[in-house]
């Protein structure tokens, strides 16, 4: 299978990796290119049957949510509003803005943006229902629902954490089509070249087995967009702790799982560790202007 950023077929590694968050019965295959270093997953056919078990929201935290989980998500997301705005340079404070959050899950940074009211904000997901809530319309539709975006008509269009999900990466470029002028397209998704990834390695957070099929870094991100010359993108990361416990969460489950001493060793080096990109970074941020 060749590389869906670049079409290169030539590898540097392939790694199979467990469901850790779910279903440790669950093994996706990824491979690195060798030439823009993207990290995706093979056999995606396979994979595409098990979609509606894998992403259920009656399972999927980032459509569930729990207690915990809602706390440190809610913290989070306070900070990537924070960095989303100095990175539009606070320039929509002064205007109605319309703001759409694509592929929303339960809302925890469309609900941050709402408190803004000069915001009108929209989040929509296929486990949504369609329901207005505070200031937030939610609306229960696919991602690439192009007759949705055109009817909107955002101002900025943020896609967090998804990316990485999507299997036919044609579908962003469409959204980039439908875009009006001088509105901003906001991506967050995990660096594959963080030093976590290297570190963690197949209990890295990132892989998000088999749910993540492209897994970018600056530089096949870059490549990716440079095709697309309707918008101008600008890129930056930002730090995100959570990622890194959640790649020590995945290895005790697996010592859970199968006790293997190695294994249970690794665990007590990997706690150095959870602020290993606190400097390097280890998510990108894309800030992209329709032309």
């Amino acid at each position: 299978m060749a590389c869906p950023i670049c079409k290169e077929k030539k590898k540097f590694f392939s790694v199979k990796v467990k469901d850790y968050e779910y279903d440790i019965r669950h093994v996706a295959t990824y491979v690195q290119c060798k030439s823009c270093e993207s990290i995706y997953r093979t056999n995606p056919q396979t994979i595409k049957s098990q979609e509606k078990i894998i992403y259920s929201n009656k399972n999927y935290l980032p459509s569930k949510g729990n207690p915990i989980y809602d706390i440190l998500k809610g913290i989070y997301a306070e900070y990537e509003k924070k960095i989303i705005l100095e990175n539009l340079r606070n320039k929509f404070f002064n205007k109605k803005v319309t703001v759409l959050d694509i592929a929303c899950g339960k809302g925890y940074l469309i609900n941050k943006f709402s408190k803004e009211k000069t915001f009108i904000c929209f989040g929509i997901d296929i486990n949504s229902k369609t329901i207005k809530k505070d200031n937030v319309n939610f609306i229960n539709s696919s991602y690439n629902n192009i007759d949705l975006i055109k009817k909107i008509r955002p101002d900025v269009i943020i896609i967090n954490n998804f990316i990485e999900h999507i299997e036919n990466l044609i579908d962003i470029h469409k959204i980039i089509n439908q875009m009006k002028k001088k509105s901003y397209l906001i991506i967050l998704t995990p660096d594959g070249n963080s030093s976590a990834r290297k570190i963690f390695s197949n209990y890295w957070s990132g892989f998000h087995s088999p749910r993540h099929k492209v897994i970018f870094n600056t530089k096949s991100i870059r490549t990716f967009f440079s095709n697309n010359k309707k918008i101008n993108f600008r890129q930056t990361k930002i730090y995100d702790p959570f990622t890194n416990l959640v790649s020590i969460s995945n290895i005790i489950k697996q010592i859970a799982h199968k006790f293997v001493l190695s294994d249970f060793l690794k665990v007590i080096l990997f706690l150095l560790y959870i602020f290993v990109d606190y400097e390097q970074k280890n998510r990108i941020l894309m800030v992209g202007e329709k032309k």
